[in-house]
């Protein structure tokens, strides 16, 4: 149940890892293989030699290229003389840079070039400055079908356009091979920029002020069609207004009927009153006489009623007429002002281009410049000579680089040693004990890190360590490991289970007559046979006698029994595995494990061995924690990323002499 909880935190880590470390690569990242630079130096340096020599070649027969240089001063919009943004016929661009960007374009354009090329007769008298362009002019035709068009590219591909930082400036430059030509090309197209867009600018207000004077007209036309539309109906109703009331001869007279209605009903409801006190020959009068009234009454409010809506309609139209008026009033009125404007904007216009600077004629060339070209040079040189080493690195299969590694076989390298030359295998056995400030005990420190990281909160853990092939460090790596857990305070048992080939009783000073391949067979406890060591904190299972078939007395399952036993009395187990690859031991070791680790020799260990011994290891269900890279040349660039604080602060580790690099290269070959 452990191995499952300590797999599945293997798996989340390693999936984790995986979007960064594990996807392919095809660009070439330099500080990784910043050891290929070193060792291919000699190779760059000829490439570099190489590169300088032609550009120098190159430099000294190419002809000399001048360039003329003219100063324009382009305001964003001309000086206002009314408060009225569309009177100078500015372009509708609201970004500076989009304005500024629109001005560099229009030099650059083609109608510019054909105008320039023709006052200046230049037909003739063009040709490419650049190397690319000559040899295009040489394999190219002319196009039949526009032959002016190449003459316009070859003139603008000599034309640039420079703003001046932080200014209102613009720099207008031309190269040629003739100076004097250089300065009259700049200076033809700076004045022909200049005349264009003032005639632009005069030809947009001018068409402004005609669309503005139509307007005005059209505008003047409908309000004295609809003056003459009021006038006409006051007149036909012979209508007044004073003080905003309004008058006509039918609204006095609907006043009068009103005051004659007035009267009658007064006079029928006299007579309705007085009809109860009547006699009957009286009162039948009296009817006849009510009767006649209230006919009155009715045809009255009826002719009232009639004369009051046609009189209301009348009114209607009238204001209805006169708002209308009103309104084209309204909307005349400021155009008529603006008209006047632009005529008086017209007459004060002023231009929103000066040219500062004229172009002179250059006494320098611009082109070849011999330090710029050596300074090309040699950053191709260097980048030829980088691609030519990082090909030759690339046909070495050994492990070279870190990132590959992880890249390659999918787990992460937990920890780095270097390479050392300094002291002896048994001393580099306890280095993490003996020489506590050292890079060697700190990589082990941090592959203790690493390790606890990968299994927190799991049961003691076991760790195998184990390599692809022999000669790789692992019997080192397992010692100094146990040695990292021990002074962190942990029980710590170091298990021998090399029984091919022991060697950690050598390197800790423990008699080894008994040891595992002795409690395996059944002959002895094994708490008899494990004994302490020099290390606080550190207890040694050595390998015991030489069996004759090791790899079944592991897989046996007094193996099982000790790992389970030795868990209640100690805080972690590390086991020191025979090699993968041939062997059946190291196999059986790590699925019983909780943690395997590799040992990788750096630029030895060949990358289709190791892919075999993991392809055989993940067959065996081994959870994987990852890799330690052994034996690092520093001086190749694995420093930069791996410790390479501590190995720069490491006061005590010697650097290299020169005959031990020497026997280091002499090693590696």
């Amino acid at each position: 149940m452990r191995n499952e909880q300590y797999n599945n935190q293997t798996s989340q880590t390693q999936r984790a890892y995986a979007p960064d470390v594990f996807k392919k690569s095809d660009t070439l990242n330099l500080r990784e293989f910043g050891r290929t630079l070193v060792r291919r130096k000699r190779m760059i340096l000829l490439i570099i030699a190489i590169t300088l020599l032609l550009t120098l070649l190159f430099t000294l027969f190419s002809k000399p290229l001048y360039r003329a240089t003219a100063t324009l001063h382009i305001e964003r919009e001309s000086s206002k003389v009314v408060d009225f943004d569309t009177t100078l016929g500015s372009d509708d661009i609201r970004d500076t840079r989009d304005f500024y960007q629109t001005q560099f374009e229009l030099i650059r354009s083609r109608g510019l070039a054909t105008q320039v090329i023709k006052d200046l007769n230049l037909a003739e008298k063009l040709s490419s400055t650049s190397l690319i362009g000559q040899i295009k002019a040489q394999f190219s035709q002319p196009s039949t079908d526009n032959p002016n068009a190449a003459l316009e590219d070859l003139f603008l591909d000599n034309l640039s356009i420079e703003p001046v930082k932080n200014s209102r400036l613009v720099a207008v430059s031309y190269v040629s091979p003739d100076p004097v030509q250089a300065a009259e090309i700049a200076n033809t197209v700076v004045d022909t920029f200049k005349t264009i867009n003032g005639t632009r600018r005069l030809d947009s207000m001018t068409a402004i002020s005609s669309k503005l004077k139509a307007t005005v007209d059209a505008l003047k036309a409908q309000m004295d069609t609809a003056e003459e539309a009021l006038q006409t109906h006051m007149r036909k109703h012979n209508i007044s207004e004073q003080d905003g009331i309004v008058s006509t001869p039918t609204l006095k007279a609907l006043e009068q009927r009103n005051d004659e209605l007035s009267r009658i009903r007064q006079q029928r409801t006299d007579q309705e009153s007085q009809n109860a006190t009547l006699t009957d020959d009286k009162r039948q009068l009296n009817l006849e006489a009510l009767d006649v009234l209230k006919r009155e009454e009715s045809d009255l409010v009826t002719e009232i009623d009639t004369t009051k809506q046609t009189q209301d309609e009348i009114i209607n139209t009238y204001r209805t007429l006169q708002q209308e008026f009103f309104d084209q009033k309204e909307r005349y009125k400021p155009l008529k002002k603006r008209l006047g404007e632009v005529s008086i904007a017209g007459s004060l216009f002023t231009d929103n281009i000066a040219v500062i600077d004229k172009a002179e004629v250059p006494s320098r060339k611009f082109k070849p410049n011999l330090s710029t070209n050596l300074l090309f040079g040699s950053l191709l040189g260097l980048l030829l000579g980088m691609s030519a080493a990082f090909m030759r690195e690339f046909l070495d299969d050994t492990v070279k680089d870190i990132n590959e590694l992880e890249r390659t076989t999918q787990l992460p390298v937990l920890a780095v040693m270097a390479e050392t030359t300094d002291i002896n295998s048994r001393q580099l056995a306890t280095a993490t004990i003996s020489k506590p400030r050292s890079a060697i005990a700190e990589a082990f420190r941090s592959l203790r890190t690493s390790l606890r990281l990968t299994h927190q909160g799991a049961e003691t853990p076991v760790i195998v360590i184990t390599s692809a092939s022999p000669d790789e460090g692992k019997t080192t790596t397992a010692s100094n490991l146990a040695c990292a857990y021990a002074s962190a305070g942990n029980r710590v048992l170091l298990i021998d289970a090399d029984m091919r080939n022991p060697s950690l009783h050598k390197t800790l000073g423990i008699h080894a007559k008994h040891g595992l391949s002795n409690y395996l067979s059944g002959a002895l406890n094994s708490r008899d046979l494990i004994q302490i060591t020099d290390i606080p904190n550190l207890y040694l299972l050595t390998a015991g006698s030489l069996p004759d078939d090791p790899a079944e007395l592991l897989s046996s399952p007094h193996m099982r029994v000790l790992l389970d036993s030795a868990k209640q009395d100690f805080d972690q187990i590390i086991v020191d595995s025979p090699p993968v690859l041939g062997l059946a031991d190291a196999l059986i070791l790590a699925s019983q494990s909780s943690a395997t680790l590799l040992t990788v020799c750096a630029e030895h260990t060949r990358m289709a061995i190791l892919q075999n011994a993991l392809t055989r290891l993940r067959r065996a269900q081994a959870p994987l924690a990852g890799i330690l890279l052994n034996r690092v040349d520093l001086n190749n660039g694995y420093g930069e990323d791996y410790g390479g604080y501590v190995y720069q602060a490491d006061v005590q580790r010697a650097k290299p002499t020169a005959v031990s690099k020497w026997l280091s290269a002499l090693k590696k070959l």
